[in-house]
Protein backbone atom coordinates (compact mmCIF):
# COMPACT_ATOMS: atom_id res chain seq x y z
CA UNK A 1 0.00 0.00 0.00
CA UNK A 2 1.51 3.33 -1.08
CA UNK A 3 2.00 6.02 1.53
CA UNK A 4 -0.53 8.81 1.19
CA UNK A 5 -0.88 12.00 3.10
CA UNK A 6 -3.85 12.13 5.46
CA UNK A 7 -4.88 8.53 4.79
CA UNK A 8 -6.71 6.67 7.51
CA UNK A 9 -6.99 2.90 7.67
CA UNK A 10 -9.99 1.30 9.30
CA UNK A 11 -10.21 -2.43 9.87
CA UNK A 12 -13.41 -4.13 8.91
CA UNK A 13 -13.93 -7.37 10.86
CA UNK A 14 -14.79 -9.70 7.97
CA UNK A 15 -13.07 -8.19 4.95
CA UNK A 16 -9.67 -7.07 6.20
CA UNK A 17 -8.21 -3.57 6.01
CA UNK A 18 -10.20 -0.90 4.25
CA UNK A 19 -8.35 2.23 3.21
CA UNK A 20 -10.17 5.53 3.30
CA UNK A 21 -8.21 8.26 1.55
CA UNK A 22 -8.95 11.88 2.31
CA UNK A 23 -7.50 13.29 -0.90
CA UNK A 24 -10.48 15.54 -1.35
CA UNK A 25 -9.44 17.86 1.47
CA UNK A 26 -8.72 21.43 0.34
CA UNK A 27 -5.08 22.05 -0.43
CA UNK A 28 -4.13 18.40 -0.76
CA UNK A 29 -4.45 18.32 -4.53
CA UNK A 30 -7.22 15.75 -4.66
CA UNK A 31 -9.04 15.30 -7.92
CA UNK A 32 -12.40 15.91 -6.31
CA UNK A 33 -13.01 18.87 -4.03
CA UNK A 34 -15.55 18.35 -1.25
CA UNK A 35 -18.78 20.28 -1.51
CA UNK A 36 -18.37 23.71 0.00
CA UNK A 37 -19.88 24.23 3.40
CA UNK A 38 -22.86 26.54 3.56
CA UNK A 39 -20.86 29.14 5.53
CA UNK A 40 -18.06 29.23 2.96
CA UNK A 41 -20.50 29.41 0.06
CA UNK A 42 -22.54 32.17 1.69
CA UNK A 43 -19.36 34.16 2.42
CA UNK A 44 -18.10 33.77 -1.16
CA UNK A 45 -21.48 34.77 -2.60
CA UNK A 46 -21.69 37.80 -0.31
CA UNK A 47 -18.18 38.95 -1.25
CA UNK A 48 -19.09 38.67 -4.92
CA UNK A 49 -22.47 40.42 -4.45
CA UNK A 50 -20.87 43.34 -2.58
CA UNK A 51 -18.35 43.80 -5.39
CA UNK A 52 -15.34 43.24 -3.13
CA UNK A 53 -12.09 41.68 -4.36
CA UNK A 54 -12.73 37.95 -4.82
CA UNK A 55 -12.08 35.68 -1.86
CA UNK A 56 -12.78 31.98 -1.66
CA UNK A 57 -13.49 29.46 1.06
CA UNK A 58 -11.72 30.09 4.35
CA UNK A 59 -10.43 33.50 3.21
CA UNK A 60 -13.99 34.68 2.58
CA UNK A 61 -15.08 33.39 5.98
CA UNK A 62 -12.16 35.20 7.68
CA UNK A 63 -13.24 38.39 5.93
CA UNK A 64 -16.80 38.01 7.24
CA UNK A 65 -15.59 37.24 10.78
CA UNK A 66 -13.53 40.42 11.05
CA UNK A 67 -14.54 42.92 13.70
CA UNK A 68 -14.56 45.77 11.19
CA UNK A 69 -17.42 48.27 11.32
CA UNK A 70 -16.65 49.68 7.88
CA UNK A 71 -20.01 49.86 6.04
CA UNK A 72 -18.91 47.43 3.32
CA UNK A 73 -17.95 44.81 5.92
CA UNK A 74 -21.18 45.32 7.86
CA UNK A 75 -23.22 44.81 4.67
CA UNK A 76 -21.15 41.72 3.90
CA UNK A 77 -21.84 40.19 7.32
CA UNK A 78 -25.51 41.15 7.15
CA UNK A 79 -25.85 39.39 3.79
CA UNK A 80 -24.16 36.23 5.10
CA UNK A 81 -26.36 36.18 8.21
CA UNK A 82 -29.52 36.51 6.16
CA UNK A 83 -28.41 33.83 3.69
CA UNK A 84 -27.62 31.36 6.46
CA UNK A 85 -30.90 32.15 8.19
CA UNK A 86 -32.76 31.46 4.94
CA UNK A 87 -30.99 28.08 4.84
CA UNK A 88 -32.52 27.21 8.20
CA UNK A 89 -29.62 28.07 10.51
CA UNK A 90 -30.64 29.34 13.95
CA UNK A 91 -29.47 32.75 15.19
CA UNK A 92 -27.22 31.13 17.84
CA UNK A 93 -25.65 28.80 15.25
CA UNK A 94 -24.91 31.70 12.90
CA UNK A 95 -23.52 33.65 15.83
CA UNK A 96 -21.17 30.82 16.79
CA UNK A 97 -20.01 30.46 13.18
CA UNK A 98 -19.23 34.18 12.89
CA UNK A 99 -18.03 34.84 16.44
CA UNK A 100 -21.03 37.01 17.27
CA UNK A 101 -23.93 36.96 19.72
CA UNK A 102 -27.29 35.69 18.46
CA UNK A 103 -28.86 39.11 19.03
CA UNK A 104 -26.21 40.66 16.77
CA UNK A 105 -27.15 38.14 14.08
CA UNK A 106 -30.83 39.00 14.51
CA UNK A 107 -30.03 42.70 14.04
CA UNK A 108 -27.91 41.89 10.99
CA UNK A 109 -30.76 39.94 9.39
CA UNK A 110 -33.16 42.80 10.05
CA UNK A 111 -30.74 45.33 8.50
CA UNK A 112 -30.29 43.12 5.43
CA UNK A 113 -34.06 42.71 5.01
CA UNK A 114 -34.57 46.47 5.38
CA UNK A 115 -32.06 47.01 2.56
CA UNK A 116 -33.87 44.48 0.36
CA UNK A 117 -31.09 41.93 0.44
CA UNK A 118 -33.62 39.23 1.33
CA UNK A 119 -34.59 39.09 -2.33
CA UNK A 120 -30.95 38.09 -3.06
CA UNK A 121 -30.42 41.46 -4.66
Amino acid sequence: MAERSHAHVMKAPATGPVEIIWTDLPGLGGAMAPPKGMLEQAAEDAVRAEGLPPETGAAAVRLVRRRSQVPEMVRLRDRVCLTLRAEGWSYPRIGRALGRDHSTVLAACRRAEARGIGDHG
